[in-house]
């Protein structure tokens, strides 16, 4: 008798590979409303009137879209790209929008509006609006980019990103009695803050972010000096944009009085 052999269910089982989840971005149908729209992410300096009433006719006239890119960050559906569209579609009485939902931050939505947003398709971006973009990337990633990486993100060229970045590091001249004193720009200050916000977790990172933001307050303090009393409030001296940061002013230890 032919002794039979027995093959192993180990041997015979098949190897499976688990599926990952799927993270990527989801594709559904938004409520315009629940979509939140902010003029600082928005990267054009101004919105093409022509252009939206072009893109609500061919919505009426059944035009299908790409869809808007929106950040889901919280409970709080941030517009990242589509700004024409989403007003189209309001215009031509729609009430909801496909959107591409991508999970991230504030940040991240504003990176991506200044970065791939419009630029493979929707209305061509002006040299302003470039110029925006340029300044964007710089507060949110200007002490890890280099201009070369900044301009293939924007779409434009390096020497021109290292124009606007000298532009925004020389502030604005006030002509003041006593000698002209470079005031900072709100670009400057919120690119300071942002940088802040990012490092926050950071211990070290942040004491060197919030030592530049109140070396740029104690500038615009010696510079508001230079032309009237003393301010009064730490929002007298620079733009409004840096109240919520001032405490962090304040931790970076200037001896100069700052109220708080």
């Amino acid at each position: 008798m032919t002794p039979t052999t027995k093959t192993s269910k180990k041997a015979n089982k098949k190897t499976r590979t688990k599926t990952p989840p799927d993270t990527g971005p989801k594709t559904e149908d938004i409520k315009l409303d629940d979509i939140k729209v902010e003029g600082d992410i928005q990267q054009r300096v101004t919105t093409d009137r022509a252009t939206i009433d072009a893109y609500a006719e061919a919505i009426k006239g059944g035009a299908k879209f790409l869809p808007l890119i929106v950040y889901r960050v919280g409970d709080e559906l941030i517009l990242a790209d589509g700004f024409h569209r989403r007003t189209a579609y309001g215009n031509a009485g729609v009430k909801t929008a496909l959107c591409e939902v991508r999970e991230g931050t504030r940040e991240d939505a504003m990176l991506y509006a200044a970065t791939d947003a419009n630029r493979t398709n929707g209305l061509r971006m002006t040299n302003a609006d470039k110029r925006k973009a340029i300044k964007t990337v710089l507060a949110l990633k200007g002490d890890e980019w280099s201009d070369r990486d900044i301009a293939k993100a924007v779409g434009c060229c390096h020497v021109t990103v290292g124009t606007v970045k000298k532009e925004v590091a020389g502030g604005e001249i006030t002509n003041a009695g006593n000698g002209n004193v470079a005031t900072p720009t709100a670009q400057q200050v919120n690119a300071a803050i942002e940088t802040c916000r990012r490092h926050s977790s950071d211990p070290e990172k942040l004491k060197k972010a919030a030592s530049e933001l109140g070396k740029l307050a104690y500038t615009a303090i010696k510079a508001a000096k230079a032309v009237a009393p003393p301010p009064a409030t730490f929002a007298s001296a620079i733009p409004d944009a840096a109240l919520n940061a001032a405490p962090v002013v304040k931790y970076a230890g200037h001896h100069e009085p700052v109220a708080v």
